[in-house]
């Protein structure tokens, strides 16, 4: 019998007999065995749950540290662990992971009258403007030695005509805008370092034909495309991301398939 066991028992025994009478006393082998056993378990759980809590805090102080640590060397947004992604396996055509759309915004055109007149008269001529667009954007996925992946963007079923398409590209950490420095001390972005472990490709292909309708490599892990083919964005797209074989990183990236042209959202 444990100590626990007999302190709880001799002191159910004290108020026993001043309440009850010895009898009270009185504990059969099969209680002194259920009781250990169940004190056994609670003890389990106990080392249990203080084991798991303890691996938990040092996973994150573990993951803490190696974001300091790359954030001081510079390689940020490196991976362990390829191909485990939520798009995987994605590379080729066949298994190409489809995008689905965020929003989509379907204007009706801005028309508007355009009057002008010259030696020979006056004229108006009538000009239509149409400003629909629609979004999608990936997360999370990873590049790595020879891996590469493809993506279907639908454009022929959206419910207008796509004459334009933004493409925004991040990888190895680098942010949604270039690395600007203000002069007074502040600065804004994260350029990782130029080098073929940050290298970025993105290329564009008409999904019917297998056109390549536009590429673009970056070596600081940020490739930015405006393109304006309307013959070919019109049908459906792949969209596929590579690297060289130093390349190992995580990436994110963003389409806006839409009517009208853009503007740079990173005019300083």
């Amino acid at each position: 019998m444990n100590n626990r066991w007999q302190a709880k028992l001799l002191a159910g025994c004290v108020l026993g007999v001043l309440g009850l009478g010895a009898g009270a006393c009185a504990v059969s082998p099969e209680d002194e065995a259920a009781a250990e056993a169940a004190e056994a378990t609670a003890s389990t759980q106990q080392k249990v749950e203080v084991s798991v809590s303890s691996r938990h805090g040092m996973r994150e102080a573990a993951n803490w540290s190696k974001q300091i640590e790359a954030r001081r060397t510079g390689k940020v947004g490196v991976v362990s662990g390829c191909n485990q992604d939520a798009w995987e396996k994605n590379d080729k055509t066949a298994d190409a992971s489809e995008l689905g759309y965020n929003n989509i915004w379907d204007s009706p055109p801005d028309c508007y009258d355009w009057e002008w007149c010259d030696d020979n008269g006056c004229y108006t001529e009538t000009y239509c403007e149409e400003y629909s667009s629609a979004h999608t954007s990936v997360d999370g996925a990873t590049i790595c030695k020879n891996d590469e992946d493809w993506y279907f963007l639908p454009t022929a079923s959206l419910p207008f005509t796509v004459s334009y398409l933004g493409l925004r590209a991040m990888a190895a950490g680098a942010s949604h805008c270039p690395f600007y420095d203000y002069g007074d001390g502040e600065s804004w972005g994260y350029d990782p370092p130029a080098g073929p472990e940050n290298t970025l490709t993105v290329e564009v292909y008409n999904a019917q034909t297998l056109a390549l309708v536009a590429s673009s490599t970056s070596p600081i892990g940020r490739v930015w495309m405006n393109l304006g083919d309307a013959a070919n964005l019109s049908h459906d797209l792949y969209i596929r991301f590579r690297g060289p074989k130093e390349a190992e990183y995580s990436y994110r990236f963003s389409l806006s398939p839409q009517t009208g042209w853009f503007e740079d959202e990173c005019e300083y």
